[in-house]
């Protein structure tokens, strides 16, 4: 890889580690609704874990297995526990290991940065505040503001243009093998492809650029 100017980045389990902020989210779960429930802290972060997948399924479908718990003595109103998520979730975001070093470093060696993530823009914009991660990026795409998601091509043309670069001279990180990378690589794009969270489709040829650490990217530069 040479000559990269921009890098864009997914922003859960590239920036974010979603299943450790899960589990810090269930700490507050539990202290809200622990009432109500015949388990404790651990147990809910793996119920809660386990509903999310990710964060790729849907908000209803998450609702429903978390309605679904057999250890709710009286569950909630679900509409209730959607607020609570959205209020509470998102100022709980832990930061992936070496984050802020790394954008420091990738900052002082003056490649632009962004952001195109999918999702609520109140869910993820919350994150981005709670990490005070604006300060480094010159791009922030949500996918429920631009009215566009990943892999569509066209939310990945829209972040070049708003960095003034040809595609050749970004690239895009993140952990989804199809949504992310293959989708990035669609548009022109060189993917680096974050492991550990999804396994690589058997039917698709891997990346050639792979990192297990995100401060691996200051090795591209």
């Amino acid at each position: 890889m040479t000559n990269i100017r921009g890098i864009l980045f997914d922003l859960d389990n590239t920036l974010v580690h979603r299943e450790a902020s899960i589990r810090s989210y269930a700490e507050v779960f539990h202290r809200d609704f622990g009432h109500l429930l015949s388990i404790g802290s651990e147990s809910i972060a793996t119920r809660l874990i386990a509903a999310d997948s990710g964060g790729h399924r849907k908000k209803e479908d998450m609702l429903a297995q978390i309605n679904s718990w057999t250890e709710w003595q009286s569950p909630p109103d679900m509409a209730y526990i959607d607020r609570h998520w959205m209020w509470e979730f998102p100022p709980l975001a832990v930061p992936m290991d070496d984050l802020i070093f790394t954008l420091d470093r990738l900052v002082s060696h003056g490649i632009k940065l962004g952001i195109i993530t999918n999702g609520s823009a109140r869910a993820q914009n919350g994150k981005i505040m709670a990490l005070h991660l604006w300060r480094y990026f010159s791009v922030i795409l949500v996918s429920e503001s631009v009215g566009l998601r990943k892999p569509d091509t066209g939310i990945f043309f829209m972040a070049l243009e708003k960095f003034g670069l040809p595609p050749a001279e970004v690239c895009f990180v993140g952990d989804n093998p199809e949504v992310d990378i293959i989708g990035a690589e669609q548009a022109g794009f060189t993917g680096v492809w974050l492991s550990g969270f999804h396994t690589w489709p058997k039917n698709k040829k891997k990346p050639v650029f792979q990192i297990q650490n995100l401060s691996e990217i200051l090795n591209f530069i």
